[in-house]
């Protein structure tokens, strides 16, 4: 049985590197990274010579590159992959890998490094538990309003987003915030770097201060919406209702799904399989 070893890398900072993280990078000499310029640039802060590296590119979700490294793991070879910041699971492409790696029946270990979304947490104020990493936010408008929308309350929310994107997404949650409803927000940049900075505030506060940020930089934004359990459950009753008459108009095992994910929680999809298996 082989391993595959996730190795969490710093995410700003040189400095920020583990001693463990660092002791591998003396003694392995091969890796999969999500961008070899990065690493290469690690390697050469510390003065290790490039030379006795060999390092592969490890950025694409396809199931054909996958394979590969799964068979190089069940040739017997050990598979370090590292992030090119922060966690390789959390921040990077190392999920899917992962998942395979333990159906295939291999060790998984980590080396743990600094992970952004939990230092934006700590560094947020706001409330730790519960959070959500919600990774990268949508593209489009629409999927970004709708995604805003559900968000639950009394939670805190972590997501990533474009420097060139961030103003016009915040634009649309203060355009589309509802009548009463508190929403605290914070923007950190440029974590554990030199010019690192969090902006806080409360969305209604949006269009006097949005001007005098920073758009540039590796950016996450934070959420927390301060509702009343009178919010929520109306929030939830629309939900319901609308789930309720998208099955009274057609009532197909699609719509009865969004239903039931609706009332008991979930996911449309796993109920779907469920249904349509049970009918076969």
């Amino acid at each position: 049985m082989a391993k595959l070893t996730l190795v969490g890398l710093p995410i700003g900072n040189a400095q920020d590197i583990t001693k463990r993280g660092f002791e591998l990078l003396q003694k392995q000499k091969s890796f999969l990274v999500e961008d070899t310029r990065n690493f290469k640039s690690l390697l050469g802060h510390y003065g290790l010579p490039l030379s006795d590296y060999r390092l592969e590119s490890f950025h694409d979700h396809n199931k054909e590159f996958i394979s590969k490294i799964i068979q190089r793991l069940n040739r017997g070879e050990d598979i370090y992959i590292c992030s090119d910041a922060g966690s390789p699971v959390l921040s990077d492409p190392a999920f899917p890998l992962v998942r395979e790696a333990i159906d295939n029946q291999h060790e998984i270990d980590s080396i743990p490094g600094v992970s952004s979304p939990i230092v934006a947490l700590e560094l947020s104020g706001l409330p730790p538990h519960p959070f959500t990493f919600w990774g990268f936010l949508p593209r489009k408008d629409q999927a970004k309003l709708s995604w805003f929308n559900e968000l639950s309350y009394r939670q805190t929310h972590i997501c990533f987003e474009s420097p060139v994107r961030m103003k016009n997404t915040i634009d649309l949650f203060f355009d589309s915030k509802k009548e009463g409803e508190e929403v605290n927000v914070v923007v950190v940049r440029e974590l554990t770097k030199l010019y690192q900075e969090s902006v806080r505030f409360n969305l209604s506060e949006w269009k006097s201060l949005c001007d005098e940020m920073t758009f540039r930089g590796e950016m996450i934004l934070l959420l927390y919406k301060e509702g009343s359990s009178d919010q929520k459950l109306s929030h939830d009753h629309d939900k319901l209702l609308d789930s309720a008459n998208l099955y009274l108009n057609k009532q197909t095992p699609r719509n009865l799904s969004k239903l039931l994910a609706t009332i008991l929680g979930g996911k449309p999809n796993e109920y779907y399989q469920r249904l349509t298996n049970s009918r076969e």
